[in-house]
């Protein structure tokens, strides 16, 4: 009979220590059941390809109360319909002969930049562009939470195009 209360005390010690570790981690695994779930209603990224209207991109989820799902890459579909609205950021980089007076140092914040309301047909046009350095970053605005889905549609899309400087 002694190994059987051996064998309680032991469960039971094991037992504690889960249970402890549960409590001091809470934080940390709760987010990943059911209960309680990311909110995210916007997609940061860059487009991959567009085709008709879907737009591929590679990139992240956006939440605030979760800032950990911007480091998580995900690639999606993002669909455009015609009540989605574009907003575009043109960003125009400093030339050779600014960045030899700063010594190659610029900062984004200080360029040149013009916002303005585009559609579907400018932002494919921007995207084909041999004109734009880097790709083009967008992000997706949705009305609904869009957390881990694969294939989203956009009420509204923000871009941005770094413009290369007159020669």
């Amino acid at each position: 009979m002694r190994f059987f209360s051996d064998r309680k005390i032991i469960f039971s010690i094991i037992a504690m220590i889960i249970l402890l570790m549960v409590v001091f981690t809470y934080d940390k695994w709760a987010t990943y059941f059911p209960g309680e779930k990311i909110e995210s209603k916007e997609f940061a990224g860059h487009i991959d390809s567009i085709e008709g209207n879907l737009m591929y991109v590679s990139g992240s989820f956006v939440s605030l109360d979760h800032p950990e799902t911007g480091k998580v890459a995900s690639e999606i579909v993002i669909e455009i319909d015609s009540d989605t609205k574009f907003k575009r950021t043109l960003l125009y980089l400093p030339t050779e002969s600014e960045l030899e007076e700063t010594g190659g140092v610029f900062y984004p914040e200080d360029l040149e930049r013009d916002v303005n309301e585009v559609n579907f047909i400018e932002l494919v046009g921007d995207f084909n562009s041999v004109d734009y350095v880097g790709g083009i970053t967008i992000y997706a605005k949705t009305q609904e939470n869009i957390y881990g889905m694969e294939r989203i549609l956009a009420s509204e899309i923000e871009y941005t195009v770094a413009v290369n400087p007159q020669k």
